[in-house]
């Protein structure tokens, strides 16, 4: 799975949302932003970068913590519902933008249209169009991404795999064997924190659909919100994933449910849990 974060680029006196203010009255603009941690350094460094352009412009952070944007999304949303979006937020690149344009007052004409800028910048021919047509709407490109980076990757600790003899996972059912036999040996199998609202269970549960259907039209059909919950063989898949979900997210360490991923690595690098 690819996620690109996106920021929506302020042009020169227009932003996006429902007003607008001539240059000379906008000397603040607010950026929505998950980056509380590690991402806050680049996000620092995406401020000084703007400001170093438009000297005449501040930026300055709305911070809603929560891993994924879990916390900033149902900001936004709320905000754009409401008739008054952030100047600027970060999203992930995708299917999460449709629902931000869908959801305000005037659809798409509450937005910036960022083809233009993309073309100038020469997106188009130096980036993967499909990805970049995933992020767009109707055809026309609301923001830019500004970073790519890997998601659905299983972090584990291969010390304490080899301690009991079991093989590397590369596939569900190994992953499957490996938890239960390190669970039946009194071993932490999994670290699934539970204080990111929701993200690393929503991305443990995704990742186990995709092998369980090995069917990427699906998984797309799924972020996309378009999966046929009302076919039976669907419905199988579904369950099936929520099965294993649960089976893994029992094999946990306990205090799991109230840390988050930045307090669960340690665990998985220390030995205290494997997966």
């Amino acid at each position: 799975m690819v996620i690109v974060v996106v920021i929506v680029v302020i042009g020169l006196g227009v932003y996006f949302g429902l007003v607008y203010h001539p240059p000379k009255k906008v000397k603040t603009i607010y950026f929505y932003t998950w980056w509380a941690t590690e991402g806050k350094i680049a996000v620092d460094k995406e401020y000084a970068a703007f400001h170093n352009a438009y000297p005449q412009y501040a930026v300055k952070s709305e911070l809603k913590p929560g891993a994924g944007g879990t916390e900033a999304i149902y900001a936004i949303l709320a905000d754009i519902k409401a008739g008054h979006p952030p100047d600027a937020f970060q999203a992930h690149f995708g299917p999460q933008l449709i629902s931000y344009i869908e959801d305000a007052p005037n659809g798409a004409k509450d937005f910036v249209n960022m083809t233009p800028i993309a073309q100038k910048m020469g997106l188009f021919s130096n980036a993967v169009t499909q990805v970049l047509m995933a992020g767009t709407y109707n055809g026309t490109m609301f923001s830019l991404p500004v970073d790519v980076h890997r998601g659905a990757m299983l972090y584990f600790n291969p010390q304490v795999l080899i301690k009991y003899g079991l093989p590397l996972p590369n596939n569900l059912t190994t992953l499957i064997h490996d938890s239960e036999v390190l669970h039946s040996k009194g071993v932490s199998a999994w670290a699934v924190p539970g204080d990111d609202g929701g993200w690393d269970e929503f991305n443990l549960w995704e990742d186990i659909f995709l092998s369980v259907t090995g069917n990427g039209t699906l998984y797309d059909e799924a972020m996309y919100g378009v999966l046929n919950l009302s076919n039976p063989t669907i419905l199988n898949y579904v369950n099936e994933a929520s099965k294993i979900f649960q089976q893994f997210t029992s094999y946990g360490y306990s205090g799991e449910s109230s840390q988050t991923w930045t307090q669960a690595i340690p665990k998985v690098i220390d030995g205290q849990a494997v997966f």
